[in-house]
């Protein structure tokens, strides 16, 4: 008997030292959220310095992917997940040299988009925009500030992403980006 019950407790200790996947990544998030920006941050000023958004992107998946893991809303969930799958597509379309010009595709070099007329670009600076936009109803719709942490570092990242990629029309993306946010704040 006492054979059996001393073979109960070490099965316990056994259990107990098993630390699963699930029990790790939600082990302490401000820990994580604080390596996960140290590590966005040096591979974003790497990539800036070296001017290679691969190495920036790279540095932002593991953001994009513990914050699709931290959402649980219907509505956060899709926009988290898509932001992930979006940036694995952008890494994809970046490593393998892969163009594919908007303007082209639509046969015109111009689009209004909520009153302005835009000059539609490649879809590698269309594809971090899209980031932005899903980081920012993340921000606005979660209310988890682990979330939001996470989101901030990936509207940054993305940010830095296509002022790489067009440092020209860096301004002009970013004005009209501030534009429209700010039409989004006051109809709210």
């Amino acid at each position: 008997m006492e054979k059996i019950n001393q073979e109960r407790q070490d099965n316990k200790e056994i259990k107990k030292k098993k630390i699963s996947l699930k029990t790790l990544i939600e082990k302490n998030p401000v820990e994580k959220c604080i390596i996960i920006t140290l590590v966005a941050a040096v591979f974003i000023i790497t990539g800036f310095f070296i001017k290679n958004p691969v190495i920036m992107i790279i540095g932002l998946i593991p953001a994009a992917f513990y914050e699709a893991y931290r959402t649980w809303g219907i509505s956060t969930k899709i926009a988290s997940v898509l932001l992930f799958l979006i940036l694995v597509f952008e890494l994809i379309i970046l490593v393998f040299n892969i163009n594919i010009d908007l303007a082209k595709i639509f046969g015109i070099s111009k689009k209004y988009i909520a009153g302005y007329g835009e000059i539609l670009i490649d879809i590698k600076v269309l594809l971090p925009l899209i980031i932005i936009f899903l980081s920012v109803i993340l921000v606005a719709r979660t209310i988890g500030i682990y979330t939001k942490w996470l989101s901030i570092i990936l509207v940054t990242g993305c940010f830095s992403i296509i002022y790489i990629l067009h440092p020209l029309q860096f301004n002009k993306l970013l004005n009209f980006g501030i534009k429209f946010f700010l039409q989004i704040i006051n109809r709210w």
